[in-house]
């Protein structure tokens, strides 16, 4: 698949191969990783597995299937590295069980704003 978007940056115009993900923040910055292909097939059956991925990379996913904005507050929590299996469709679920998980809390502050603190 070739993908460009002149709007990001910088400017991406490059082909994606089996396992390829170009993500594209809010802000407009693009990023390139690779994901091992066996994970292909969760993403498609609406799961997402993470393996040892920052808690940051998890919330960038799950941002696309919430309504609003989700913040975090606590830049060490961010890098932290998870490893499990997450409902996407479930954004506040999702998030209130990751942060539960490693010592956080999910606060819905509105339908339209979350915010995920250390304490």
């Amino acid at each position: 698949v070739r993908v460009t978007d002149r709007r990001s940056l910088p400017t991406v115009a490059r082909e994606l191969l089996a396992g390829d993900i170009l993500r594209v923040s809010t802000s407009g910055v693009a990023t390139f990783a690779q994901i091992p292909a066996s994970d292909v097939g969760d993403w498609s059956e609406g799961r997402l597995v993470a393996r040892h991925r920052p808690v940051s990379e998890i919330v960038d996913r799950i941002r696309g299937y919430y309504g609003g904005t989700i913040v975090m507050s606590d830049h060490a929590f961010a890098q932290l590295e998870v490893s499990g299996v997450y409902d996407p469709a479930q954004p506040v679920r999702t998030l209130d069980n990751l942060a539960r998980l490693h010592g956080a809390t999910m606060r819905q502050i509105s339908p339209w704003l979350i915010v995920v603190t250390p304490f």
